[in-house]
């Protein structure tokens, strides 16, 4: 649906984000215009083709989510601290989801956020 290009300055560690989509005919700086149910959990094709069984891990950002699906876990997020309202959830009904929140106020706001959705 959409790539986000993730950079970090290697000086000042700063973060740079930018996502982008396809139009039609190219593609262009910017998200694509969320479904009213909400916008896609990353990794939404592996979620779907992996045995419903397997738990679900829920992690704040595609950076952890990436590192656990390394690892051979079933993992997606909403994206970023702010974003779990946004997103559609309904992917994880029936599923048991572990809730891995970052170590810090934002993180267990995500997991609150996350856990209201679910």
């Amino acid at each position: 649906v959409f790539w986000r290009i993730r950079l970090r300055h290697p000086a000042t560690g700063e973060k740079w984000m930018r996502p982008m989509h396809w139009n039609g005919s190219a593609y262009v700086p910017g998200e694509p215009p969320a479904p009213a149910e909400g916008r896609i959990l990353y990794r939404l094709p592996e979620l779907l083709a992996a045995d419903p069984a397997a738990p679900v891990f829920v992690v704040e950002g595609e950076k952890c989510a990436d590192a656990l699906a390394r690892l051979g876990l079933t993992v997606t997020t909403s994206g970023g601290a702010s974003s779990a309202d946004g997103a559609d959830w309904r992917p994880l009904a029936g599923r048991s989801v572990i809730v891995w929140p970052d170590n810090d106020k934002a993180g267990r706001g995500y997991a609150e956020a996350v856990h209201r959705n679910l």
